[in-house]
């Protein structure tokens, strides 16, 4: 009963100085906390931190940053040319989060993280360029951190002079940032990430140039003060962080779930849905502990996430899955009916058909193709999915 009574005056002490430090730091992002479209002050104040352009990205990053405090972080890739600002862009969303958020890390083996004696949960590892990365053992060991929650690990210990085997367990959950130069990456990854691509048009570079011209003109200031952000960081943290959807069903009802990737995207979709809800929370209902998201966290989300969507499903084909989806797209034109079976792209494409099969498995997983048997049963029909779109329905369409 003494040690009950004392585990309850520890908690009740570590609450009270919980909402102490939450008043304090409250002081300090009044600000930011009690804005209605927190996004925009953040776009400002990036723009004034020296980034040009890439808001959209940006503004995915943070939400993403604050799905740490949820059961399913969101992870994510920049992909970019060499010099294109990938780096650039998640330092400096990465400067407004409380530092002790995330780890930024250059480059990771394939036993750092077994190994590791740093607290991993509700965090993301922030990882300088995926070629850091060891490949073969160092992403299965993230994947299932970031799919499960946790990594298992089994060893063997030697230090007792004896071999014995000894399990190694990672405690998540862990979201990850990372960046890469490659268009796509493994089928199994590709999915686990939410896909940004940087501006690369003439016009951005232009824009990047002309504002390093006038940084030439300007006296060197390097006191950025973040410590606004730093503490609206924390007093999310330190808040209210359990989030109801109340429109969930409905989203549900209204996408696209021919992709077959839909259930990991739309999990995505969820988060930061949450994310947005949590970060407004003092202009959403809260009950009993519990933020109720809106549809203007979905069209927030909506909005940054459509065309993330719809570029992904398009991007990281191979040469013939291009083909073929180029062919198939001709011989659905030309047929008044619609109706082209799996040999006939495999003819049009000269591609084997077994290699064909293989393909199509994979588009109709991106969300490219849908396959329906033949009414004789012998063969599949095949038809394009329009690209350009993602499975998302538009706001409009959702009611509560």
């Amino acid at each position: 009963m003494e040690k009950q009574m004392e585990e309850q005056t520890t908690l009740q002490s570590t609450l009270e100085a919980g909402l102490a430090e939450r008043k304090s730091v409250y002081k300090l992002c009044r600000e930011i906390a009690d804005s209605r479209n927190i996004l925009n002050l953040l776009c400002e104040r990036l723009e004034r931190n020296g980034l040009v352009g890439e808001s959209r990205n940006a503004m995915v990053i943070f939400l993403a940053s604050l799905t740490r405090h949820f059961d399913r972080p969101s992870s994510i890739v920049i992909k970019g040319n060499s010099s294109s600002g990938k780096s650039f862009l998640l330092n400096k969303v990465l400067d407004l989060i409380n530092p002790g958020s995330y780890h930024l890390v250059s480059s990771l083996t394939d036993k750092a993280l077994q190994y590791s004696l740093e607290d991993m949960k509700h965090k993301h590892l922030a990882i300088g360029e995926m070629s850091g990365v060891n490949i073969d053992k160092g992403m299965i060991f993230l994947r299932q951190i970031m799919s499960e929650g946790k990594a298992t690990h089994w060893t063997v210990d030697s230090s007792d002079g004896n071999l014995n085997g000894r399990e190694i367990v990672i405690e998540g959950p862990l979201g990850v940032f990372m960046t890469t130069t490659a268009s796509s990456l493994h089928n199994e990854d590709e999915t686990r990430f939410l896909s940004l691509t940087l501006d690369s048009s003439p016009e951005q570079r232009r824009r990047i140039l002309l504002a390093g011209a006038k940084a030439q003109n300007v006296a060197a200031n390097d006191n950025t003060d973040n410590d606004d952000w730093h503490a609206f960081d924390r007093w999310v943290s330190l808040g209210v962080r359990d989030v109801t959807i109340p429109f969930a069903e409905a989203l549900v009802e209204k996408a696209d779930i021919k992709p077959f990737r839909i259930a990991r995207d739309m999990g995505q979709v969820y988060a930061l849905i949450k994310a947005s809800a949590m970060a407004h929370q003092k202009h959403r209902v809260v009950t009993n502990g519990v933020i109720e998201a809106t549809l203007e966290d979905y069209a927030t989300v909506f909005h940054l996430l459509d065309p993330v969507f719809a570029h992904s499903y398009s991007q990281g084909l191979t040469g013939n899955e291009r083909i073929l989806i180029d062919k198939l797209a001709q011989l659905h034109e030309s047929d008044p009916k619609g109706v082209v079976l799996q040999k006939d792209v495999a003819e049009a494409a000269g591609i084997n058909e077994s290699t064909v099969s293989r393909h199509v498995s994979r588009l109709q997983e991106l969300g490219m193709l849908e396959i329906n048997k033949a009414p004789d049963g012998r063969g599949n029909l095949l038809a394009p999915i329009p690209s350009g779109q993602s499975f998302l329905p538009h706001p409009a369409m959702i009611s509560i």
